[in-house]
């Protein structure tokens, strides 16, 4: 699934809340991918072998947080009686820019979207669907007319593919009839490294790449002189690594680099690989020792100019009792960080966040670091964490127990995307019989949480809106407790 990679990062917690509270969403099944059926022109053309250390690495891949959710429509798109059994068809025509049809493009249905939310996603749950375009470049495939029993569907994913052509990936609306499919010509790229001097050519590389250039691993083919090339590049700007690793230079980087590529062009780069960079140092002396239950993160990024998805890699680790920490292996990039313990947080500032493109927001982002010097130790400066206690009511405003209390508190890289600030953390409580709720150790600046209960639930903010959100925000200060007092109502069936 792909969504739009940029948001603030009070959204992007509270859309993750509301499909939580109220769109339960299936699993997502991996799909299978065809090799590539065509060779890359006057080149060697055998497809790499699964383990060969040619492939396609998403790991660091940047994916973001939270679809952009449009308007839609609260009830459902047909007056059926609900069933999850039913089956409807699909309909496809594939072309190229020209408008002329295009045959044997694979097509596979991924998921579904609801009418009533249309920033909802749920993995394909039926049988696989995938198939190939005919001599007319169409094609058929059936999709579920009911995604749970309380919605059907209005929009299908799907993923179109071709070796000559750049993989589409999109949605399609099921009342919209036909869907057209307008496939572009990839372009070229040609990809090695080398160690020491670019005379010393090293082919044995993995190319990583941002998450909207859809390239996997049997689309890179190797050369008669072994470096990897592809023709699934679409057009306009990106931004690319290459990593190595072998017995006799060990793990190697190279810097991320930008590039531009036109329809049906062609490019060749040849990359240095240095060797990986390390985050070391200690927490502030501020921060009482020991440190406990300390935990630090940092993520190198690298992001287009025209603000396009970029690269990111985060690496978390375990902080000493004596505040001492260490984060090995890691490529050269923009460095940003974000760290806590028991009692204490990383300051945030209010940042510029991707400036200069459509989506700019200010929001509040995490100190920056140079990574270079191997010698150099970081002290990194915490804040008193804030503290958030709630006061929860039953309707008739006596107090709500057992409720369970979620939430997200958000970490903001400049390069435009949201996390919690670790996955390994639990920010949860339960109400005790007075329900009172605490839970500390929560970094300063906005906050999004939402309340679970097997009766009761929050009321929708905007009141009786029913695209509205059941979750709550709150304002937070470094060493202050916000109380918040909330009542809630019945659990509608």
């Amino acid at each position: 699934m792909r969504w739009r990679w940029i948001g603030l990062a009070g959204l992007a917690a509270g859309i993750g809340l509301w499909l939580w509270l109220r769109v339960p969403s299936a699993p997502e099944r991996e799909q299978d991918r065809t090799p590539a059926e065509a060779a890359v022109e006057t080149h060697a053309a055998t497809p790499l072998a699964e383990g060969a250390a040619a492939q396609l690495v998403r790991t660091d891949a940047l994916v973001p947080q939270a679809p952009a959710v449009e308007a839609s429509d609260p009830s459902p798109t047909t007056t059926e009686r609900p069933n999850l059994a039913l089956r409807a068809p699909l309909a496809f025509l594939v072309v190229d820019t020209r408008g002329d049809p295009i045959a044997g493009a694979e097509i596979s249905l991924t998921g579904t979207r609801t009418p009533r939310a249309r920033g909802s996603h749920f993995g394909w749950r039926i049988e696989e669907q995938l198939g190939r375009t005919d001599g007319a470049g169409r094609l058929v495939l059936m999709y579920p007319k009911w995604t749970t029993l309380d919605d059907d569907t209005g929009w299908v994913t799907y993923r179109v593919a071709h070796p000559r052509y750049v993989t589409h990936e999109a949605d399609a609306r099921v009342a919209a009839g036909e869907e057209r499919v307008v496939l572009q010509l990839g372009s070229v790229l040609v990809v090695s490294g080398w160690v020491g001097k670019p005379e010393a050519v090293v082919t044995d590389v993995r190319v990583h790449l941002p998450w909207n250039v859809d390239i996997q691993r049997e689309d890179w083919l190797p050369r008669r002189d072994g470096r990897l090339t592809t023709t699934r590049v679409p057009p306009g700007r990106h931004v690319l690594r290459i990593e190595h690793e072998s017995a006799e230079h060990g793990r190697r980087w190279s810097a991320p680099v930008e590039f531009e590529m036109s329809a049906n062009s062609e490019l060749e780069l040849h990359l240095e690989l240095v060797a990986p960079l390390r985050f070391r140092g200690r927490f502030g002396d501020e921060v009482p020792r020991p440190v406990l239950e300390g935990r630090i993160a940092i993520a190198v990024h690298r992001r287009a100019a025209n603000g396009q998805a970029g690269l990111f890699l985060r690496r978390d680790a375990a902080v000493a009792a004596d505040g001492s920490f260490e984060i090995g292996e890691l490529p050269p990039g923009d460095a940003q960080y974000v760290a806590m313990c028991r009692g204490w947080t990383t300051p945030q500032v209010e940042t510029l966040v991707g400036a200069g493109t459509e989506h700019e927001y200010r929001a509040h982002a995490l100190p920056t670091v140079e990574l270079g010097d191997p010698q150099r130790e970081f002290v990194v400066t915490l804040e008193p964490a804030a503290k958030l206690e709630l006061a929860l009511q039953r309707p008739d405003g006596t107090p709500l127990a057992e409720a369970t209390v979620h939430c997200w508190p958000n970490a903001c890289w400049t390069v435009g995307l949201c996390q919690t600030y670790f996955e390994s953390r639990d920010w949860r409580a339960v109400s005790d019989a007075q329900g009172r709720v605490v839970i500390e150790d929560l970094p300063a600046g906005g906050l999004n949480f939402g309340v679970e209960h097997g009766e009761f639930q929050l009321p929708l903010e905007p009141p009786g809106d029913p695209a509205g959100d059941r979750y709550r925000r709150v304002e937070l200060s470094s060493g202050q407790v916000a109380r918040m007092e909330l009542k809630s109502e019945p659990l509608k069936p």
